[in-house]
């Protein structure tokens, strides 16, 4: 039998500020006191990223065990879907809001980026028969380029976002906060878009060929 594992694998969690904007933008300085004294340079916009990988692991004394579990996979936090990988992701702003005599300002803005990667672990391959090795390997590698390709789409999409904010001015600094919270949804609903898109275009089996020759 050739298992074809279901490529449920691209399943992905991930918000932009979320819970945690309102308390990092609370944080921050306030408004500067207006006068004569002029700002400093901005700082160019920083996009932190930090990306971690996890593994869990599938048991079976044969590829057909695993494929079969692999086709019923749900894992944590993937909402009963079946996913074979996950990718979850935060994208967390941090800025400045600058008051001055023509308005408010954006200053040293930094986005921090964490994705966190989950992926298969079969601890029974080094000791099956290369054939059933070779297969593994496919489905591995499979998995990992699938994430792999969501981690990048997340990172794309919070480059985007920093070059959208970055100089963002307002007449006041409460308009200009509330223009960033709606262009971090907007950025939000794209970077969620390009996910769907991607998996929409993801086939839905992975073949893993037969036995050489």
């Amino acid at each position: 039998m050739d298992p074809r594992p279901s490529y449920g694998c691209g399943f992905v969690l991930g918000r932009i500020g979320g819970v945690l904007l309102a308390a990092l933008f609370a944080l921050g300085p306030g408004p500067a006191a207006r006068g004569s004294a002029q700002p400093a340079p901005d700082a160019a916009p920083t996009v932190d990223v930090r990306v971690s990988q996890r593994y869990y692991t599938v048991t079976g004394d044969s590829l057909d065990v695993v494929v079969a579990k692999l086709n019923r996979m749900r894992l944590p936090g993937a909402g009963g879907r079946l996913s074979q990988g996950t990718t979850r992701y935060d994208i967390i702003p941090e800025y400045r809001a600058l008051a001055g005599a023509g308005g408010c300002r954006l200053a040293d803005l930094r986005l921090d980026v964490r994705i966190v990667i989950t992926l298969p672990r079969w601890p029974e391959v080094d000791h099956r028969p290369p054939e059933e090795r070779r297969r593994w390997g496919i489905i591995e590698d499979a998995v990992r380029e699938h994430e792999y390709v969501h981690r990048d789409l997340t990172v794309d999409g919070a480059k985007a976002l920093a070059e959208d904010l970055d100089g963002r001015e307002a007449g006041a600094c409460g308009t200009l906060r509330r223009a960033i919270r709606g262009q971090l949804s907007v950025h939000g609903e794209r970077i969620r878009r390009a996910h769907a898109d991607f998996d929409r275009r993801t086939p839905p089996t992975l073949s893993l060929g037969g036995p050489p020759g």
